[in-house]
């Protein structure tokens, strides 16, 4: 059992350390990339450039039984719903994603969602634990300047917009 577990391991780990399984990209990935459309909506999330699409949308549709995303253009101002998610560029993948407004937060030890002092209006729900929270925007513009206010929060560990990918036919 021991010798079992010995050589099982030392699969993992060179199968973990050889380029043969390589990275897996969403589906939607293009080889030419988009340039950044409007510098003041991309978002710096965990070392990528995430540009938030304000006139675009992604329209619920049902294609062969399963959940798709039509890109459609739309008023900055829309509201995202369930019919209709905001759309975001990966400058780093090279991909498009969908956004439902939500974006979450953990609090840093010894924090509490008092001493943070999130913006006015934003109700964070807890997920797994007090100290994991999501919040929820309401349009492109929202989205981008919430996500901008928790980012620069010192009370704040990280913050991580919520983003789909691989449902989005542009």
């Amino acid at each position: 059992m021991k010798k079992f577990f010995a050589l099982s391991c030392i699969g993992l780990v060179a199968f973990a350390s050889s380029g043969a399984h390589g990275q897996m990209n969403p589906p939607n990935a293009t080889s030419s990339g988009l340039a950044v459309q409007n510098r003041s909506y991309v978002l710096h999330d965990h070392g990528t450039e995430l540009e938030v699409l304000p006139s675009s949308r992604g329209v619920v549709t049902l294609v062969a039984g399963h959940t798709v995303h039509k890109m459609a253009r739309a008023a900055a101002a829309e509201p995202f719903s369930r019919a209709t998610v905001g759309v975001v560029y990966n400058h780093s993948l090279k991909a498009y994603g969908t956004i439902t407004g939500e974006i979450g937060f953990k609090l840093k030890s010894g924090s509490s969602l008092v001493t943070a002092n999130i913006p006015a209006g934003l109700a964070p729900t807890p997920v797994l634990n007090q100290e994991v929270y999501l919040v929820s925007t309401s349009t492109p513009g929202e989205f981008v300047n919430v996500y901008k206010a928790l980012q620069g929060n010192p009370h704040l560990e990280w913050v991580e917009a919520i983003v789909g990918y691989g449902s989005l036919r542009p």
